[in-house]
């Protein structure tokens, strides 16, 4: 296939999807196009989790600086067009603008190829801004989604990741609102964060233009101007205050039509006061003055008194979410170097577990330790029970052997895999069989002796379909005592050595 066919396959190819779920009512994963390599979370996560354990070396880290090292350099490429098509041609309109004006006032110097040449140049520079805009803004919007996929899958692993004692700091809610809240800031901040560059620099550019123009008498139009960045300010305080109180429901809306009419008219008021004061001082406006000084008005109108104000605010709220991930991504983690896994002679794993008198406790403000002087050894096909009343140190005896409960004095050795019971039992939409196997090879023999041992036969002869009978929302209801039986089995699939810690009522 030549290049060109290439180039107009991939042009394409939205058409056959669109042509798909008109066919089929619907779309399914699989008749989607996989997403670009460079934008799979394996990849750019590990980008960002180098920068971030980078950061966490130094004496003060920042994770928004661990974002700028991993992608602060995809960002250039949708700058330099942003500052072209604002600073450049969409300020080179009004100027175009001037020529044609020039021509139709009878000015000396104003000829009529100059008038059609820059009247050709008017129409192409918008259609290029129109154009440059929106590569940029795909850009963005793409350097957006890889911020956020990136941030969303390196939380997802650091949580997997939390200790016994982290998880007592946070909750499932935290977690969930740093997914669904925090890191959608930066969708939106993306988009507006190219306006704290170019907002200046497109400001100073129209301000000497017009200088040209009508002198001095337009820094007073640039004086009102800059004066509604800090009423926009003053206004999103008010609706801060408001928004969440529904007895204040109307004074919210009244606040909206404030800020919308103020916004509407600021240009209008903005001129009017710049050509006053123009006029008063005894000069003569003219057409191209008048239209000139309006473009360039009406183009920082919409820069500074809303792009600019926006960028800060989102940037503000961004960095109180990076703090907030930060916070979640600093918490203390399992030491899984710290469990001993050894093997004997022939290559092979032979269940053993080994305390050598360890002491060990939730936290370190604690004054009295949760496990002390425990030692223990058990071999193969040993059974040890351990009993005891509420918050004897049952369950933190198991987290202790799990890495999950930190060990203060002595050591801990395990030989070949552990499987681990809680006390909540669960269950997934899937066949009771693969709710078991939960992703292991099917192997007959240990299957049937696992049902027997957990006494799972009867279940199974209850169940519509045997093992295959699907179970949880769209299958049958389990009571207590079959999920719990169900979770049992599922450990004695997985791992040589077990720990039950009460697994059925």
């Amino acid at each position: 296939m030549d290049e060109g066919a290439k180039i107009k396959r991939k042009s394409r190819w939205v058409f056959p999807v669109f042509m798909t779920g008109w066919r089929k009512n619907r779309l399914d994963v699989d008749d989607l196009f996989r997403c670009s390599r460079h934008d799979e979370s394996q990849r750019i996560v590990q980008e960002l989790e180098k920068h971030w354990n980078n950061e966490r070396r130094k004496k003060s880290p920042k994770f928004w600086r661990a974002l700028i090292m991993a992608f602060g350099k995809y960002h250039a490429l949708p700058l330099a067009i942003f500052t072209l098509g604002e600073c450049v041609v969409r300020i080179c309109q009004p100027l175009l603008l001037g020529i044609v004006i020039d021509y139709f006032s009878k000015v000396k110097n104003g000829t009529y190829k100059h008038a059609c040449v820059a009247a050709g140049a008017l129409c192409f520079s918008t259609a290029l801004f129109i154009l440059l805009y929106h590569v940029a803004l795909m850009l963005v919007m793409r350097m957006g989604m890889r911020l956020r996929a990136s941030t969303s899958t390196l939380i997802y692993k650091k949580s997997l990741r939390l200790s016994q004692a982290s998880l007592a700091k946070t909750t499932v809610g935290h977690i969930v609102n740093l997914m669904s809240n925090d890191i959608t800031r930066f969708d939106a901040f993306s988009i507006d964060i190219f306006y704290l560059v170019v907002a200046p620099i497109q400001t100073a550019i129209a301000v000497y233009i017009m200088y040209t123009e009508i002198g001095y008498h337009c820094f007073v139009g640039v004086a009102l101007l800059l004066l509604f960045v800090p009423f926009q300010a003053f206004m999103a305080n008010l609706f801060s205050k408001v928004r969440n109180e529904v007895n204040r429901v109307r004074m919210a809306c009244f606040l909206r039509v404030i800020n919308l009419s103020v916004y509407l008219v600021a240009s209008r008021i903005v001129v009017f006061a710049c050509f006053i004061a123009y006029v008063l001082t005894g000069n003569l406006l003219t057409a191209r003055a008048v239209f000139v000084t309006m473009t360039l008005f009406n183009t920082l109108r919409m820069t500074m008194t809303l792009q600019f104000p926006q960028a800060v605010a989102q940037g503000a709220e961004l960095l109180v979410s990076c703090g907030r991930i930060q916070t979640f991504l600093e918490l203390e983690e399992m030491d899984l170097n710290a469990i001993n896994v050894d093997l004997d002679t022939n290559g092979k794993q032979w269940p053993q577990l080994s305390f050598n008198n360890i002491s060990a406790k939730w936290s370190e403000d604690s004054p009295y330790p949760t496990l002390q002087n425990i030692s223990l050894h058990l071999r193969p096909e040993d059974l040890l029970t351990v009993i005891g009343p509420v918050g004897a140190g049952k369950s933190s005896l198991l987290m202790a052997i799990l890495n999950e409960l930190p060990v203060l004095e002595g050591s801990i050795q395990t030989v070949g895999t552990i499987s681990y019971a809680s006390q909540e039992s669960w269950s997934f939409n899937n066949s009771v069989r693969n709710n078991i196997l939960f992703g292991s090879e099917y192997d007959e023999h240990r299957y049937r002796r696992v049902v027997h041992v957990c006494a799972l036969e009867r279940d199974l002869q209850i169940f519509p379909f045997r093992d295959k009978t699907l179970v949880g929302e769209k299958g049958v209801s389990l009571s207590g005592g079959q999920k719990a039986r169900i979770t049992l089995a599922r450990y004695g699939i997985h791992g040589t050595g077990s720990l039950y810690d009460s697994p059925i009522d």
